[in-house]
């Protein structure tokens, strides 16, 4: 781990299998949101090893390792973790295999839109029938008409 380069012993093993555990719980939490929302975002979720390994984010106290004997199927040190995130990728993988729809934000803006120009008439339709109801009303008046 790049953060504990200059560590030796325990106190080097706490901070990579913190930093991994870290990794894992943001992983799982991405998971969570996939699912609530029925499809994948740009989260950040590492789909293999490598990227699990310089994944490097010092806001959430998640840091990267250098050594591949972290992730080592033989390394017991960290095996439930490892374990843990082939797990998590197995849980992913319908949400991994979904291609990244960059159109549904313009789906949404859309969907906005009419709904806005909706709102824009039937506002526009309310102030016409309160002007035929009472012509030399001077709020009315003094509101200008939506072009």
């Amino acid at each position: 781990m790049t953060q504990a380069k200059h560590m030796y012993g325990r106190s080097k093993t706490d901070a990579t299998r913190e930093s991994y555990r870290r990794k894992l719980v943001h992983m799982h939490s991405v998971l969570k949101s996939w699912k609530k929302q029925g499809y994948r975002d740009n989260q950040k979720f590492p789909t293999s090893l490598a990227e699990l390994a310089v994944w490097h984010d010092p806001d959430r106290q998640i840091y990267s390792w250098s050594s591949p004997n972290v992730t080592a199927p033989s390394n017991t040190k960290y095996e439930k973790l490892t374990k843990r995130y082939w797990w998590l990728q197995k849980k992913a993988a319908p949400h991994l295999a979904e291609k990244l729809d960059d159109t549904r934000e313009k789906r949404i803006m859309l969907k906005l839109a009419e709904e806005n120009a909706r709102l824009l008439w039937a506002n526009m339709e309310l102030r016409a029938a309160l002007v035929r109801a009472e012509p030399k009303n001077e709020a009315l008046t003094r509101i200008p008409f939506p072009a």
